[in-house]
């Protein structure tokens, strides 16, 4: 009996590749939503730190119109950026969320190749116990068959 070889393995092989690619995606886009979310971080410290500025003004002599213009353009500016960062967050949750869900798709798609290949090995290995098996019968049956004619043979010339 020829060795075992599953015939889907081109296939099984591919849908590997695809779940590898779909895990490369998925975490480029974790990468780039947590760089997002890093920069949304950053913005806030900025305006945080912008806006004790502004509150420090107030008390300081040195404070002229154009400081305190000049910083709330910079806190407006910020809260526009803000949006901006959180719409792109928003945009890149929803990539992400796609990008497992293919990912998922592609690790089933890979688990059941691997149960086909499990099933039909299986069956490979039953069938050729089976031909083993059957292999061993008849070598016994050929050996009783030619020990069993050889002892008749010897049995008959006693007799003579």
């Amino acid at each position: 009996m020829r060795k075992f070889r599953f015939r889907l393995e081109a296939l099984e092989r591919h849908r590997k590749l695809q779940e590898q690619e779909r895990q490369v995606w998925l975490s480029k886009c974790l990468e780039k939503m947590r760089g997002t979310e890093k920069k949304l971080l950053q913005l806030d410290t900025k305006e945080v730190e912008a806006r004790r500025e502004f509150a420090a003004l107030g008390t300081n002599s040195e404070a002229t119109p154009a400081k305190f213009w000049m910083l709330d353009q910079f806190i407006k500016g910020q809260k526009v950026r803000r949006v901006e960062l959180k719409q792109q967050l928003e945009i890149q949750e929803q990539e992400f969320t796609q990008a497992y869900r293919d990912f998922l798709k592609a690790r089933q798609q890979k688990k059941i190749m691997e149960k086909v290949r499990e099933r039909k090995e299986k069956v490979y290995k039953e069938e050729f116990r089976q031909h083993e098996l059957h292999q061993q019968d008849e070598l016994y049956t050929m050996r009783a068959r030619l020990h069993g004619e050889g002892l008749m043979e010897d049995s008959e010339e006693e007799n003579e």
